[in-house]
C-alpha cells in the first residue's frame, strides 16, 4: 500500500509538472507568437518621411535600384553623413528631387529633423546650378567643410554674388557699398538653368580680386577678416575647380 500510495503522488506530482510544462509552453509560445507579431509590425512601421513620400507617389518614377535604396536609407525617419556616403552623386541630385520637394504642394513636408549632418548642403550643392562640374567641384568643397555654420555662411555668399551676376552686375563681397544684399532673388532653382555664367572665368578673377583687396586692407583686422573669410571660400572653390576630373 505504501508503494501504491508513493506511486500514487509521483503519478499526481508528475501530472502537475507535466501540466504545468504545457501551461508554461503555452505561455512561451503565446508570447512568442505576440513577440513575433510585434517584430512583424515594427519592420511594417515607417517613419515619417517615407509615409509622406509613399502617400504622394515619389518613388514611383525611380528606377528599381534607387528605390530600394532611397528607402533603406530614409527607412529610420534620418539621412545622415554615413548615408550619403553610399549615394552617387547622381543618386544624390535624384534623392534631392524626393526629399526637399514639397509634393503636396501645401508646404507640409516633415523634413525636420530628417536632414543631419551635411546632408542638407550636399543635397543642395548637388543640383546649385545648371552647371554639372561647378556642382560637383561646390560639393566636394562642402564635403570638406566640417564646420555647418560655415557651411551655412559659404551659401550666402555664393547666393548673394550669383544673383548679383545674374542680373547683370558685379560680383561683391556683402559687406562691400554697393553690395545690394537684399538681392538673392537673381539667381535660384527657378531660372538657374538659363543663367549663363562662366564659373571657370568668373572664380579666377573673383578670387584674384578679393586676394588683392584683403592685402590692402591689413591695418583694417576687422575688414581684413571679412574679405578673408570670403577670399578663403572662393580660393577652396577654385582649388577643387582646378583639380576637378571626371
Amino acid at each position: 500500500m505504501q508503494i501504491g500510495t508513493n506511486y500514487n503522488s509521483y503519478q499526481t506530482i508528475n501530472s502537475q509538472v507535466s501540466a504545468n510544462k504545457s501551461e508554461s509552453n503555452a505561455k512561451a509560445e503565446e508570447t512568442q507568437t505576440f513577440s513575433s507579431l510585434m517584430d512583424s509590425e515594427k519592420v511594417e512601421e515607417k517613419s515619417e518621411i517615407l509615409e509622406y513620400l509613399d502617400k504622394h507617389k515619389a518613388f514611383d518614377s525611380l528606377n528599381e535600384e534607387d528605390a530600394k535604396l532611397f528607402r533603406e536609407l530614409l527607412s529610420d525617419g534620418s539621412l545622415d553623413d554615413e548615408d550619403m556616403k553610399k549615394l552617387s552623386f547622381e543618386q544624390t541630385k535624384t534623392m534631392h528631387g524626393v526629399v526637399l520637394r514639397d509634393w503636396s504642394g501645401n508646404m507640409d513636408l516633415p523634413i525636420i529633423g530628417v536632414l543631419k549632418g551635411k546632408s542638407f548642403h550636399l543635397l543642395a550643392s548637388a543640383t546649385y546650378t545648371g552647371d554639372d562640374k561647378f556642382n560637383k567641384v561646390l560639393y566636394k568643397t562642402m564635403n570638406e567643410t566640417e564646420d555647418p555654420r560655415v557651411r551655412s555662411n559659404y551659401f550666402s555668399m555664393l547666393a548673394l554674388n550669383l544673383s548679383q551676376l545674374a542680373s547683370g552686375k558685379e560680383a561683391l563681397p556683402g559687406f562691400q557699398e554697393g553690395a545690394n544684399i537684399g538681392n538673392f532673388a537673381g539667381f535660384g532653382p527657378h531660372n538657374k538653368d538659363d543663367v549663363n555664367i562662366n564659373f571657370e572665368e568668373f572664380l579666377y578673377n573673383y578670387t584674384a580680386r578679393l586676394q588683392q583687396d584683403m592685402n590692402s586692407t591689413r591695418d583694417n583686422i576687422d575688414i581684413f577678416k571679412q574679405y578673408k573669410e570670403v577670399s578663403d571660400f572662393y580660393t577652396k572653390v577654385l582649388n577643387n575647380y582646378v583639380s576637378y576630373s571626371e
